[in-house]
């Protein structure tokens, strides 16, 4: 039994450490598409920048899917409610973009629900959503809620409009 115990800490752990190397990529990069010190003018290094942010976004929106299976998301710790704020930031100027049945809308709204279960037990959790409702309601995302989501497009990181993703940066 112990060893199911420990070998089951450390897909857990696992998890944590795949969900923290994925923020800490979008911290990485952030900064080159949004107004700050490291701002460049340069496009081309916001055309870098700005698609690692979202394949690590959507890396951590796949972590959640699968750590729910597995885990129950009420124990998880406070990395797994902030990789998902990350996430949902991320997710935000991506269904900016494209129309409903994005995969962006889809792992909003799972970046939403997970927010909702954690704000039970996880005060931070109740601020990241907040921002995230805010973010959404001020660039215009229109979640739906009910019925499954198209399955249209995928993600075409060429076609996005860059520079109001990096406009909606600005914003902030």
């Amino acid at each position: 039994m112990y060893q199911c115990y420990a070998l089951e800490k450390q897909l857990a752990d696992t998890f944590l450490n795949r969900a923290m190397f994925n923020v800490l990529v979008v911290l990485l990069h952030r900064p080159f598409v949004s107004d700050g010190d490291l701002h460049s003018n340069s496009s081309s290094i916001a055309l870098d920048a700005f698609p690692k942010c979202s394949s690590a976004a959507f890396e951590i929106d796949h972590i959640l899917k699968t750590y729910e299976k597995s885990f129950c998301l009420k124990t998880s710790r406070y990395i797994i409610s902030y990789a998902t704020y990350i996430s949902a930031i991320i997710h935000v100027r991506l269904a900016t973009q494209r129309y409903r049945g994005f995969e962006a809308h889809e792992a909003l709204r799972r970046c939403l629900d997970v927010l909702d279960i954690h704000q039970s037990f996880c005060w931070d959790a109740t601020t990241a959503k907040r921002v995230v409702d805010r973010l959404i309601v001020r660039m215009g995302v229109v979640l739906e809620t009910e019925g499954p989501p198209d399955k249209a497009s995928n993600l075409v990181l060429s076609n996005l409009d860059i520079d109001a993703i990096i406009r909606s940066f600005e914003q902030e």
